[in-house]
């Protein structure tokens, strides 16, 4: 563990501490200011932790005062070496100021998300697989409990009607991309299926009473309606729905 402190107590104190282990899953909290001397520590400790075996990095940066291109160096260096190992880098609850700098020099998208993908046969009988890998990674992304409910309701939804409908007469596979940010969660539906663009049918009309009411065709309207974000294409013969759930 690295923990240098020096005598004041003032906020701009800089240390880099090893929180805990989990397998091969190494936590650091990050302190303080971070320029030259400060990032050598750095690459110091997560060299140690490499050589311990570490092939994932998450790094809560929640209270860095100032973050210099040396930082981001060292943090680049990482996230290449652990993804040539099959691993990760993340960066947990960025401050401001690391998010404003990250995004300076286009790394954001590099450093401040989580993303994993499973291709499944478009099958009911996989939606149990698919619930679970999904929550595994809810659970890993560390996502607020309020957007994991609709988030679970939205893919049950997303799922039955790729499953139910776009292979007619024959099997087929879904992929599902889950795309974890700081401040909104992504999932994204690809198939190969008969075209279908399930924003183009008109939403239901919820004001009539029970019995005027037709059976069916809630499921795409309560993904409208619980999500903040929601779009289609077909490109290159495949279905593509996009949906975002925003968490801060």
């Amino acid at each position: 563990m690295l923990h240098r402190k020096p005598q004041d107590n003032s906020q701009n104190t800089f240390s880099f501490d090893l929180d805990r282990e989990e397998g091969t899953t190494y936590y650091f909290t990050l302190k303080g200011q971070i320029f030259v001397k400060e990032a050598a520590c750095m690459e110091r400790a997560l060299i140690r932790a490499e050589r311990e075996g570490c092939t994932h990095i998450i790094i809560n940066m929640s209270s860095v005062k100032a973050f210099s291109s040396s930082a981001i160096r060292v943090v680049l260096s990482f996230y290449k070496r652990m993804k040539n190992v099959g691993g990760t880098l993340k960066i947990e609850s960025p401050a401001e100021n690391v998010v404003n700098t990250i995004g300076l020099v286009a790394l954001d998208e590099l450093l401040l998300k989580h993303e994993k993908e499973v291709t499944l046969a478009a099958n009911l009988e996989k939606f149990d697989e698919l619930i679970g890998f999904v929550n595994e990674f809810i659970k890993d992304a560390e996502i607020d409990t309020d957007v994991c409910s609709d988030l679970l309701v939205a893919v049950e939804e997303i799922f039955v009607n790729i499953a139910s409908y776009a292979y007619p007469g024959g099997e087929g596979d879904v992929t599902v991309r889950l795309i974890s940010e700081e401040d909104k969660m992504t999932i994204i539906f690809i198939d190969n299926g008969i075209p279908y663009d399930p924003l183009s049918n008109s939403d239901p009309d919820i004001s009539l009473s029970i019995e005027e009411r037709k059976i069916g065709g809630l499921g795409v309207f309560m993904v409208k309606e619980m999500m903040d974000k929601i779009s289609y294409e077909y490109k290159d013969g495949q279905n593509i729905l996009i949906i975002e759930k925003n968490s801060g």
